[in-house]
């Protein structure tokens, strides 16, 4: 009787669990939702059930009711974009992801992950192709190099400053051109003859990265 009544819970348990999002019961072309659940979790470090949550765009008291993490601002379908943030005060996080078509219709995937402390910002852009089902990693292909003489003129760059270069990437919800400023953090992080050197002079505060079917080409 035992073993029949086990078996019975378990195939209630299986009937109504949620199927895991794999890209072999997902049809293409997935939009930015099919991307988020799809992302590895060893790319993402949140797992399925977590983006699933996220998923359900819960006010911040549901959130800490239900002992979750994070907090989702922005799913636009539309014009494939995503936003969602850590909840809390101090260190935290927030992460953008959104998707570019090539001329022959394959897409490269967007992952922006923008740390944040009490004082200061940074954050690190990649990008990614799916093959055989395999996420590969191509940003150095797909991003230009963006060095600090791209904000400043040359004569006031110390090789100090050069060694600790932050930057704060802007994914585009509506678009495609992608906006780089110098973080916060660059600022905070440098020592004090290089702060006074270049915390004041004058710079260039954005520069442009124009989507160029593939790449992205620097225009300040």
């Amino acid at each position: 009787m035992k073993i029949k009544q086990l078996f019975s819970i378990s195939i209630v348990l299986i009937l109504f669990s949620p199927p895991a999002y794999t890209q072999n019961n997902i049809s293409e072309p997935y939009n930015i939702k099919d991307y988020f659940l799809l992302i590895p979790e060893n790319i993402l470090n949140i797992s399925q059930k977590e983006r699933i949550e996220i998923l359900k765009k819960k006010t911040i008291r549901e959130i800490f009711e239900a002992g979750d993490y994070y907090q989702l601002d922005t799913l636009d379908l539309k014009n494939g974009y995503i936003e969602f943030q850590t909840v809390g005060d101090g260190e935290g996080n927030m992460f953008e992801m959104t998707y570019y078509k090539l001329d022959n219709d394959e897409r490269i995937i967007a992952l922006n992950t923008i740390s944040w402390g009490m004082c200061c910002e940074d954050s690190k852009l990649r990008f990614y192709k799916i093959k055989s089902k395999e996420w590969i990693e191509i940003t150095q292909s797909v991003l230009p190099i963006i060095s600090l003489s791209d904000f400043y003129i040359e004569d006031k760059i110390t090789e100090s400053a050069k060694s600790e270069l932050f930057l704060r990437y802007y994914l585009p919800q509506k678009g495609k051109n992608i906006k780089v400023k110098l973080a916060d953090t660059f600022f905070e992080y440098m020592n004090e003859r290089d702060h006074k050197k270049l915390f004041y002079a004058e710079r260039i505060e954005e520069i442009r990265l124009i989507w160029n079917n593939g790449t992205f080409i620097k225009k300040q």
